[in-house]
């Protein structure tokens, strides 16, 4: 095996023990959020660490996606919508995920959440 190859290897075997092969729970805090002009589009953006698991940092890959439980029970769909994480993986502060504000109750809810509200 040469340099490069045992350099990619070793590169591999750190994504998988940094990047979880389960799904896990976290309460990510909401830091912004922005509605863009003329479009019902929103796009929020969540801390990248957990606020009760302070060691906790969230990686991912790109083209992953992340499932938020609002717990709107009014809502027919139910409490729960997955989104495609919209920020790249190398973005250390933060993961951004964007949608159209719907008028369903998840979607309302998600659109007034305050900033600093984990979720």
């Amino acid at each position: 095996m040469n340099y490069e190859e045992k350099s990619t290897r070793q590169h591999q075997d750190k994504d998988k023990e940094s990047i979880p092969t389960r799904p896990l729970k976290l309460r990510l805090k909401l830091l912004e959020k922005k509605s863009h002009t003329g479009t019902d589009i929103m796009s929020f953006r969540f801390a990248r660490s957990d606020d009760q698991q302070q060691n906790y940092y969230l990686n991912y890959k790109s083209g992953q996606y992340a499932i938020v439980d609002l717990g709107t029970k009014e809502d027919p769909e139910g409490p729960v919508r997955s989104f495609t994480i919209a920020s790249p993986p190398t973005e250390e502060d933060f993961i951004l995920i964007s949608t159209r504000i719907r008028d369903t109750p998840f979607k309302k809810k998600l659109a007034s959440l305050d900033v600093e509200s984990p979720v």
